[in-house]
């Protein structure tokens, strides 16, 4: 099992008071949470599940470098 590292960003949405976790290495992968701690553990799982679905397609992706106020999050596939 290999183990890459990403990007997070954590946003804090006042409508549904969830945090929003987003992932730009892999646009549109994103999750959500009570806590700080359960959205990234969310977008974990969701960035494992987006990856086997690439590599089964047999795509690739490309990261990108954090910016200024992301997390990076250690995802093992």
């Amino acid at each position: 099992m290999e183990q890459h590292h990403f990007s997070a960003v954590l946003t804090w949405d006042e409508a549904d008071g969830w945090w929003v976790a987003e992932c730009p290495d892999l646009p549109g992968c994103m999750s959500q949470g009570r806590t700080e701690d359960e959205a990234l553990a969310n977008l974990a799982d969701a960035i494992a599940e987006t990856l086997h679905v690439l590599l089964s397609q047999r795509e690739r992706w490309t990261a990108t470098g954090s910016s200024p106020g992301e997390v990076r999050l250690a995802v093992a596939i």
